[in-house]
């Protein structure tokens, strides 16, 4: 089940028509601020999920996007442009359209799961314990908004409601909602698993490490006995015994070894902490969705982020969209980005870029070659309109030189700064920390082939 093809106009900036076909998997839309992504994020929340009440910009009033098959998506846009009219449109995969004529069930459809640019309440949950809103239903908590506070609410609610019966729903309920958190946790590591797997040197505040103390055939039982009384049993001072469960990402995800302990959440990097939470947010929303069936994890699910590479490091920028991928295979991602290391490896069709024209009109167009083995700057270039990836003095110098250039006559001033920017220029770019030295390296040994072939046909030529 996943969203095909989708049609937009007449709502800001879409001001004419644009359509976007869409893979089963990924789809990022790139371009520059005001360009639509964020609009086309928003339309397909406000038909998925429903607006937003109070919303901050409520672009999609009066505009909502009709629902067709794709197989008469066409046919829809055609009988329209002859009626003179315009709607926007959305159009569904054959599976999509037949589990909703089959079971008449609006649980059929795919979990929808909302992420804003704005992640609220983030990083900083563990210092929000009084603001739990406790008194709502897991229901009622996953059809909100996401922030740090809802995962902690939520989890709290889980655990209200679970631990109600012991029957073999109940129980199955309750392993998989904490198998949940382990997975989610799991798939966060896969993004943010070097700092996690120095968790020692990077997340625990300095205390006394006393695990060898406790079991040392000499130490004083009093001793012992006071500290354990105290739930003193780790190397952190922070007492874990008495952390709430959201506190503290789980056990099995983030031991190395059976030595280790769990991390506290506090003590994590605001990126880190930030990934962990959506990652959770995410599969509880399914989890709760599909009813705790033990499949879960691999069942459709749209999950629409807006800006995606929100307090992540480069590195972690390209493992995110893969590590998706991998942990929920069910799952048709629609995300924005500035980042090119998001884009890179991506596939064909899976990259729709945005651009405004001289008269401001919004035009659409998709990726058609894999983006497997492109460089940052052949990106920035090609599907960010960054034409000079470099610093903003560098680009004036060169801007400034190109104006000088182009001038009939110059002044003895002018001949005098345009020598100089020269040298300025060419110092900066010939440094070797430039990725221009590696584009020399590559198109060198481009040219260096293509003298090849042309030496090989000569010599056919000749024969």
């Amino acid at each position: 089940m996943h969203l095909t093809r989708m049609r937009l106009g007449g709502v800001p900036p879409f001001t004419e028509p644009v359509e976007f076909a869409f893979n089963e998997r990924v789809n990022v839309f790139v371009g520059a601020n005001a360009s639509g992504k964020s609009t086309a994020l928003l339309m397909l929340a406000d038909h998925l999920i429903g607006a937003e009440e109070n919303a901050k910009r409520p672009i999609s009033q009066g505009r909502r996007l009709f629902e067709c098959p794709d197989d008469e998506f066409d046919e829809f846009v055609e009988e329209e442009q002859q009626r003179g009219v315009w709607h926007n449109a959305i159009a569904l995969s054959e599976d999509w359209i037949g589990a909703k004529d089959e079971y008449h069930r609006a649980d059929v459809e795919p979990a929808v799961v909302d992420i804003a640019a704005v992640r609220e309440d983030l990083p900083g949950v563990s210092e929000m314990k009084d603001s739990l809103v406790c008194d709502e239903t897991a229901s009622e908590i996953l059809a909100g908004r996401f922030s740090g506070i809802s995962v902690a609410s939520v989890i709290e609610a889980f655990s209200r409601e679970l631990w109600v019966n012991n029957d073999e729903t109940a129980t199955n309920a309750r392993g998989n909602a904490m198998r949940a958190v382990e997975f989610a946790d799991a798939c966060s590591k896969t993004v943010c698993g070097a700092l996690i797997r120095d968790s020692k040197s990077h997340n625990y505040i300095p205390g006394p490490d006393i695990r060898g103390y406790l079991n040392h055939p000499d130490a004083n039982p009093n001793r012992i006995a006071i500290l354990r009384q105290n739930a003193i049993n780790t190397n952190d001072i922070r007492n874990f015994e008495n952390l709430s469960i959201w506190e503290r990402p789980s056990d099995s995800a983030y031991s190395e070894s059976p030595d280790e302990i769990p991390l506290y959440l506090g003590h994590l990097s605001s990126g880190t902490e930030g990934t962990l939470l959506w990652i959770r947010w995410l599969a509880f929303k399914m989890l709760h969705h599909y009813e705790f069936a033990d499949d879960w994890h691999e069942q459709p699910a749209i999950l629409l982020i807006d800006e995606i590479e929100n307090h992540l490091h480069p590195t972690w920028q390209r493992r995110v969209i893969p590590a998706l991928l991998e942990h929920f295979p069910g799952l048709q991602i629609f995300a924005t980005t500035h980042s090119p290391f998001v884009v890179a490896g991506l596939r064909a069709g899976q990259v729709h870029m945005l651009k405004r024209d001289g008269n401001g009109v919004v035009t659409a167009s998709t990726n058609d070659r894999d983006l497997i083995g492109w460089t940052t700057d052949e990106i920035l270039r090609t599907f960010m309109g960054v034409d000079e990836p470099t610093d903003q003095l560098t680009i004036d110098r060169a801007s400034r030189l190109r104006e000088l250039r182009g001038r009939e006559t110059l002044s003895d001033a002018e001949r005098d700064e345009m020598d100089e920017l020269r040298r300025q220029v060419n110092e900066d770019l010939m440094s070797s920390s430039t990725p221009l030295e590696a584009q020399r390296e590559r198109y060198g040994d481009m040219m260096l082939e293509f003298l090849r072939s042309r030496q090989s046909e000569l010599s056919q030529d000749g024969a």
